[in-house]
Parts: C-alpha cells; structure tokens; sequence
C-alpha cells in the first residue's frame, strides 16, 4: 500500500497476484491503518486492460463501504506511473502470472 499525496486518492495498491486483495480486505473487515480515505488497487494482474483495471474503494471507520467499489477509467497519471514502473521494477510478478503472453508483453512494454 503506497499512500498518496493527491487531492482524489489516498492510497494505491497494486494487486501482485490473481487473488483480487479487496476480497481480503473484506474479509478482515476492518483496515487497522486507516481510518477514513479512498484507496485506489491496480488489478491489472487480475483483470488485464478491461475497463475494471483500476478500481476505487472509500473507507470509513476502518471498514470499506461495499457500495462504493467502482471502477474508474479517468485515474491519474501520477498512479499510471507508480503502476508502470512497479511492474517493470517487478517483471518476475508479470512473467509468472496466468495473463496471456501478449497481455504480459504489453504490460511490461
């Protein structure tokens, strides 16, 4: 979890696996470092470029509010860059994951 000096986000995380971490956030029920704020996940390891690539939660009293996951298509730059260079930085997580080869090329690329 990174957190954010932006004016719409306050964290960003970037799934590294096939497992979506919203479910684990769920399932924990509560998010013991934050108590209120939006929390934006990269679930491009999980959802390739469709149109739920980035996904926006807000978080109230430690809990994330079911009803406002959502996916977003208008994000940042600043969040492409961070996701970018993540997996860039981290080519093995891309390499060893289920996506396609030529998903994987393109997000590398």
């Amino acid at each position: 979890m990174e957190k954010l000096n932006n004016k719409k986000y306050d964290y960003f995380i970037i799934a590294n696996t096939y497992e979506n971490p919203i479910n684990d956030f769920i399932a924990n029920e509560k998010i013991p470092d934050i108590i209120h704020g939006n929390i934006v996940f990269d679930l491009t390891l999980i959802n390739g470029f469709k149109s739920n690539k980035y996904v926006i939660v807000q978080i109230m009293d430690s809990k994330i509010e079911i009803s406002s996951i959502k996916p977003i298509n208008d994000i940042d730059n600043e969040i492409v860059q961070i996701s970018q260079q993540y997996f860039v930085n981290n080519s093995n997580i891309v390499k060893n994951n289920v996506l396609p080869n030529l998903l994987k090329y393109s997000i590398l690329k």
